[in-house]
């Protein structure tokens, strides 16, 4: 909630509630401050497929559908343009025909501008290059469609832990490749990838890590709620001892009285 709280922002003063929400935009910088959203740990793609799971991104599909193979070969076709190589392969057969067209009506072919056929070879290549450079522009554009739509939804803090999760499961074969465990898997992220990586912007009480096999047995840092609570049961306790040690000196001065 420590982290929740920082990144987020609340109406509220009172530290036992938890109304305040988080926007897309700073769970982004949150995960950007702790090193995470890269492409060695966690995608951009990956990471706004998760968010995509509770806000709708405004269209009938989801990221990782929108970057398809099928999609991608659906936004070719209908821009065939987009490739040199279509508009150079089309002006070789416009070339072939106006020859053809020439030299039935028995005139020189020779003012007609010359376009060299390409080799089978060099048709692959290009179309290799301009198809990758094509793709890579179309997924930029749509992977940023997809951020900029999700900058715009908040998360409220049962939505973050359930991301946080998912991350971790996400991430578990470099978290601890050596457990099937969800709950160690996820504690091991939160506490050495998450809260660690951010304790310079947020102070925590993260427990010591724990000796090698016993990683089950760690304990959750407290939050703020956590810290309230247990402090509010303390000053209730402790006027509970007060008022008994009182009743009890009142009982003595009685009894000495009588």
């Amino acid at each position: 909630m420590s982290v929740f709280r920082y990144f987020g922002s609340s109406n509220n003063s009172n530290p036992l509630s938890s109304d305040c929400t988080l926007s897309v935009t700073d769970l982004i910088n949150m995960f950007k401050k702790a090193k995470l959203l890269e492409d060695d740990k966690i995608s951009m793609v990956d990471f706004i497929s998760v968010i995509e799971k509770y806000h709708s991104n405004g269209s009938n599909l989801k990221l990782t559908e929108k970057l398809s193979e099928a999609q991608f070969k659906a936004y070719l076709k209908a821009n065939p343009k987009l490739l040199k190589i279509n508009a150079d392969i089309q002006a070789y057969k416009d070339y072939r025909a106006k020859v053809a067209e020439y030299e039935k009506d028995g005139k020189p072919t020779t003012d007609i501008p010359v376009v060299r056929e390409m080799t089978e070879e060099e048709r692959k290549h290009r179309e290799d290059e301009e198809t990758a450079v094509a793709m890579k522009d179309w997924h930029d554009t749509v992977l940023s469609q997809h951020i900029m739509f999700a900058k715009g939804a908040e998360i409220i803090f049962s939505e973050f832990r359930e991301i946080i999760v998912e991350i971790a499961i996400r991430l578990k074969d470099k978290v601890d490749p050596t457990t099937g465990k969800k709950t160690v898997i996820v504690q091991k992220f939160v506490e050495d990838w998450f809260l660690r990586r951010l304790n310079s912007f947020v102070k925590f009480q993260i427990p010591p890590v724990a000796a090698k096999g016993q990683e089950a047995s760690r304990n959750w840092p407290e939050s703020e709620k956590d810290l309230a609570i247990k402090e509010k049961k303390k000053q209730i306790k402790q006027e509970k001892e007060a008022a008994i040690a009182a009743a009890k000196e009142q009982e003595r001065l009685r009894l000495e009285a009588e």
